[in-house]
């Protein structure tokens, strides 16, 4: 049950040919009669919940979203032993255990089912070094708290360090299994804090089955600041555009005809979209000659701050803004919610691709153009 936090912690599919229900049906050994149990899914704190009847119980959880990893537990009193955590997508689920709780169960059923096994096996169950991370963490926290900036810096490294192994791990796993779907656990729970660029990169190599689960889809909505019904986007043509530029005129895709466009995002007050600026100019200016060109679409609201900062940054390629910042009708269009948001268009005018760093989008444009 250790695992139970430890995966809680860690955490903050729809496959492609799934069923969009998952059916469970469990028969534990001295479940309390009437007792609640909770299906508890932490990306997007989504809670569904059965009463046990007759030494177990049955649910069917709709799984449209997609896969993702589930706690399930018994009865709202907080005790670990009382529940358990697992890979859960459309398909089916037996328990069978003689208690107490789901101690010893066994679990049969579809195939992410042993897919999950495979996971606890190979990865889970190796020497992880959870018991002096979770020290490791308990020490950073007091450090934060009376501002022991030394002790934070040093405790911070040793926990990097003993993180080292279980990332390797887990990304061979994921390089060695790219299309199982419970694979997305892994993707979340051991590789979530990679840099873009890198994180970004294997996600390109994960098969449909784990692209399509909830895990993926939420990750990635988090790291492009685009939804992730969008995603399904790729490769069709980008929605229509028409907004004013800095100098009020109007300007649509079709003024980029025959180009790859990159449709960047931002706005003055984005830290980090105004980070990103510099390497954008460099890409642009190596480029611009062999058809690229950049359209950057602001969402701010003051526009003397806008345009203070497009000379700030020394911005010479297509600046327009939003009517409305964030409610702007090019912001739901291309279903924008967090800046910075990149969208690369191509020749034709369909999405090539949704969130991509400055390095990502040189390496595409080798390729492109």
């Amino acid at each position: 049950m250790k695992q139970i936090m430890t995966g809680m912690a860690l955490l903050a599919s729809m496959n492609c040919l799934a069923q969009d229900k998952l059916e469970i049906n469990a028969r534990i050994d001295g479940l309390p009669e009437g007792e609640k149990v909770y299906f508890w899914r932490p990306l997007g704190s989504k809670t569904d919940s059965v009463y046990v009847k007759n030494g177990g119980f049955t649910a069917t959880l709709d799984m449209k979203e997609g896969g993702s990893t589930y706690v399930v537990f018994v009865g709202n009193g907080g005790d670990e032993s009382h529940g358990t955590f697992l890979y859960l997508e459309g398909g089916k689920l037996n328990i069978k255990g003689k208690g107490p709780y789901f101690k010893d169960a066994e679990y049969t059923g579809s195939k992410f089912v042993q897919d999950w096994k495979m996971i606890e096996q190979d990865v889970l169950k190796k020497d992880l070094k959870e018991d002096e991370l979770t020290k490791l963490e308990a020490e950073m926290n007091t450090a934060t708290q009376v501002g022991d900036h030394d002790a934070l810096q040093e405790l911070s490294a040793k926990a990097a360090e003993l993180k080292k192994d279980q990332i390797k791990l887990a990304m061979d796993w994921v390089n060695k299994h790219p299309d199982v779907s419970a694979a997305s656990y892994l993707m979340n729970a051991y590789l979530g804090n990679l840099p873009k660029q890198e994180f970004m990169a294997m996600v390109d190599k994960l098969g449909p089955n784990v692209k399509n689960t909830f895990t993926i889809k939420y990750m990635m909505e988090q790291r492009t600041g685009v939804s992730a019904d969008f995603m399904t986007r790729v490769g069709k043509a980008a929605p229509a555009v028409e907004v004013k530029d800095n100098t009020g005129k109007t300007v649509t895709l079709n003024n980029f005809k025959g180009k790859v466009v990159l449709l960047d995002f931002w706005a003055s007050w984005c830290k980090p979209c105004r980070e990103q600026n510099p390497h954008l100019i460099k890409v642009y200016e190596k480029y611009k000659a062999k058809g690229f060109e950049i359209l950057s679409v602001s969402l701010d609201e003051d526009k003397d701050k806008w345009l203070k900062a497009i000379a700030e940054d020394k911005l010479t390629w297509t600046q327009v803004v939003g009517d409305k910042g964030g409610e702007s009708k090019i912001a739901k269009d291309y279903k924008v919610f967090a800046l910075p948001s990149t969208i690369v268009i191509d020749r034709e005018g369909n999405i090539l691709k949704i969130g991509i760093t400055p390095a990502d989008l040189e390496q595409l444009l080798e390729k492109t153009l």
